[in-house]
């Protein structure tokens, strides 16, 4: 298997499992709005806090994205340190692909996690 077969299928591995947790991350982001209406605002002391429910799942989330990206970078950093050194532009080419989408993958994560 080359390694322009092998980044494709580790890309398509990623934008799938990016897929299922931005998923994961609409539907929770809908139930914490939900949980957020004012019926379920509990009232100690006249002042109004919500019930944090969700925080071991995103932790969990994150856990899970960040081990997944490692190994994929791994994987990256195997095949640019493979001894073939034929194609290298193609690889450098993939290479930053990658690390772009990865790049914008992070970003959106935060900015999810800022909400």
């Amino acid at each position: 298997m080359k390694l322009e077969d092998i980044a494709k299928i580790t890309i398509d591995e990623v934008s799938a499992e990016l897929e299922k947790i931005q998923k994961l991350d609409e539907i929770r982001s809908d139930i914490i709005s939900v949980d957020e209406s004012p019926a379920n605002v509990v009232e100690n002391d006249d002042k109004p806090t919500i019930k944090p429910e969700f925080k071991d799942e995103s932790v969990n989330s994150e856990i899970i994205f960040l081990k997944n990206l490692k190994e994929r970078i791994g994987v990256l950093f195997e095949g640019l340190n493979s001894s073939d050194n034929s194609n290298m532009e193609l690889k450098l080419d993939l290479t930053i692909k990658f690390l772009e989408f990865a790049l914008a993958n992070i970003e959106h994560r935060l900015t999810n996690l800022s909400k």
